[in-house]
């Protein structure tokens, strides 16, 4: 019993280890991958690196403190760079928006580099400062989803295999239904936040 439980917790804790080192390498990559050409492409690894964003991944906050300085620089990609923040910020949303002063500032650039006069500056501002944020109720979906296919896994693991390691058929097939069950409110809960 206890064996099956160990396997269990292993098996999550690393899915959610591999996913981390995924996203933090990915970064990685794409800032690696930025370093070595520029203009355009250059802007579009960065933009790539920074959707890859971990709070605790310093690779997507450089992407974006790299594509600020090209906003600022007087380039033909200097715009294309603000829209980079902006898009790789909204992207990364989901219970909360980071970066939220990046994405204000992103906001302001594009509407005062895009705009021929104050007021219609100010009009696009209130458009781009009016994103839809994402549903709190389809967000907390998503993470009943997660959770329940990490609890369907363990129940796996503790009650559809016996003590010599074979499947009992019931117990597997409930264990079953409730990974699919899972992974349907997390499809629904992802694509609808």
């Amino acid at each position: 019993m206890l064996r099956k439980t160990v396997y269990a917790l292993a098996l999550c804790g690393a899915a959610s280890l591999l996913l981390g080192v995924r996203t933090l390498w990915s970064a990685h990559d794409e800032l690696e991958r930025a370093h070595r050409v520029s203009g355009k492409e250059r802007v579009d690894h960065l933009r790539a690196a920074a959707e890859f964003y971990n709070p605790f991944g310093g690779a997507c906050r450089q992407a974006l403190d790299e594509l600020r300085d090209i906003g600022f620089s007087h380039d033909a990609e200097a715009l294309l760079a603000w829209r980079s923040i902006r898009s790789a910020i909204l992207s990364a949303r989901s219970l909360y928006t980071p970066e939220k002063p990046r994405l204000a500032e992103a906001n302001r650039q594009i509407a005062l580099r895009t705009s021929t006069s104050a007021a219609e500056q100010a009009q696009l501002l209130a458009v781009l400062e009016n994103t839809k944020q994402p549903s709190a109720l389809w967000s907390v979906v998503a993470l009943l989803g997660l959770g329940g296919l990490a609890a369907s896994m363990g129940a796996f693991f503790k009650f559809a295999i016996d003590d010599e390691d074979r499947v009992i058929g019931g117990r597997a097939f409930y264990c079953g239904l409730a990974l699919a069950l899972s992974l349907t409110l997390l499809y629904c809960g992802l694509k609808w936040a």
